[in-house]
């Protein structure tokens, strides 16, 4: 599984960002731009090792066809899991999109 850590820096403190972070600490503006720089990198390093089918079908299912669908499932899925670092949930949620 590809991943790469996340690390930022709230007032005192500097940890990973959890799934709770994105949902609750961040204006919509700052959600968006985090979470669709982590769908980009995770499609774009899809297709640099060698699926470029399914790093399409990444970008396809967030930006193109069935996003609303993608963002809702997304959102949700932060929602359920506010203890869980963003980047593993929206691996899992596109490897159950576009498969492994």
């Amino acid at each position: 599984m590809m991943s790469c850590g996340i690390i930022a820096a709230f007032p005192g403190i500097s940890a990973a960002i959890t799934a709770e972070d994105v949902t609750k600490r961040m204006t919509q503006d700052e959600r968006k731009g985090f979470l669709d720089g982590l769908i980009d990198m995770l499609a774009y390093q899809t297709a640099v090792h060698g699926d470029r089918e399914r790093g399409n079908c990444i970008i396809d299912k967030f930006y193109r066809e069935g996003m609303e669908e993608s963002w809702s499932r997304l959102l949700d899925v932060l929602d359920q899991y506010p203890d869980k670092r963003p980047e593993i949930l929206v691996t899992v949620l596109a490897k159950q999109l576009c498969g492994e």
